[in-house]
């Protein structure tokens, strides 16, 4: 089969292309068989070793592996820099990058000094946001330690809509709430999809 048949856009032809340079320049059979099977890059990063090695050997899943691990680092924040957060956007470009990748939902917590400098970013919770139980406590937990003014709040929808659902309006409510009580704000709580991003606070969802 002609392979400019099976991908005739040129994105997949680049996404062939950079797949046959990982796996082996001279032989574009794996990487065509690893994107006809999985579709897409996206698809191939969120496919765990087993799925990988259904289709390549175990020495080349551990390549492509280590080809996104290598390019998930060098676009992670570098947090010793102390990024200011002054919009939302700001918060977007740090984490928008790694969750839009992600297939399932993750909540994040931003720490923020006085300076609305981050701190750190926190990873609490993995799964079904709108099914896990959060406790405000946890939420909290590290900027009472660090003694942080300030948090914002970070979860994405893997299913590309960023639009915020009921249960989002009602945790962001909950913990601007709860941050008032334990005089710690809550500047924002950002929704990741597909490299775009909805904050709450600019929606005026939560927010008093």
């Amino acid at each position: 089969m002609n392979i400019r048949n099976m991908f005739p856009t040129k994105e997949m032809q680049s996404d062939l292309k950079l797949l046959q340079l990982l796996l082996h320049p001279q032989d574009p059979e794996k990487a065509r068989l690893l994107l006809h099977e999985f579709g897409s890059l996206k698809r191939i990063y969120q496919a765990e070793i087993s799925e990988l090695t259904a289709v390549i050997s175990v020495k080349n899943a551990l390549r492509i592996k280590a080809g996104f691990e290598i390019g998930n680092r060098l676009m992670k924040p570098n947090i010793e820099k102390r990024t200011k957060i002054t919009r939302p956007s700001e918060v977007a470009d740090l984490v928008q990058l790694e969750m839009s990748l992600l297939d399932h939902e993750e909540l994040w917590v931003l720490i923020l000094n006085t300076r609305n400098e981050v701190l750190k970013i926190e990873k609490l919770y993995k799964g079904g946001v709108n099914t896990i139980h959060i406790r405000v406590g946890e939420i909290f937990s590290t900027a009472i330690k660090l003694k942080s003014p300030s948090i914002i709040v970070v979860h994405n929808h893997p299913s590309g809509d960023f639009s915020p659902s009921p249960e989002d309006i009602q945790i962001t409510r909950q913990l601007v709430n709860a941050g008032e009580l334990l005089n710690i704000k809550v500047e924002d709580h950002l929704i990741i999809a597909n490299n775009r991003y909805c904050s709450m606070r600019e929606r005026g969802l939560g927010f008093k």
